[in-house]
């Protein structure tokens, strides 16, 4: 048996003729239905798990550009005032 994570608002699932209910958000079906219920949104427990890892891995790049970005303005504010202390005098 597989245990799948059911699209959002999926309250059931019918494979076979032999109906499957979704409780707290998966559902556990034989494991010759996983690839037919794949294309209809249904996520396996590993894909689940790369998606998690994709998520944490954007949000690190993101927080690592968003320091990167912070960094160079601060750069950027101290070179103009020493270029402006330097005009000054």
């Amino acid at each position: 048996m597989a245990k799948l994570k059911a699209p959002k608002g999926c309250t059931s699932c019918s494979v076979g003729g032999e109906e499957f209910a979704v409780k707290k958000g998966y559902v556990t079906v034989p494991d010759e239905a996983v690839a037919e219920l794949i294309p209809h949104g249904f996520i396996t427990e590993v894909d689940e798990e790369a998606i998690a890892a994709a998520a944490a891995e954007a949000e690190a790049a993101a927080a690592a550009e968003k320091e990167a970005a912070e960094k160079a303005a601060a750069e950027a504010a101290a070179a103009e005032a020493a270029n402006q202390g330097g005009a000054a005098q």
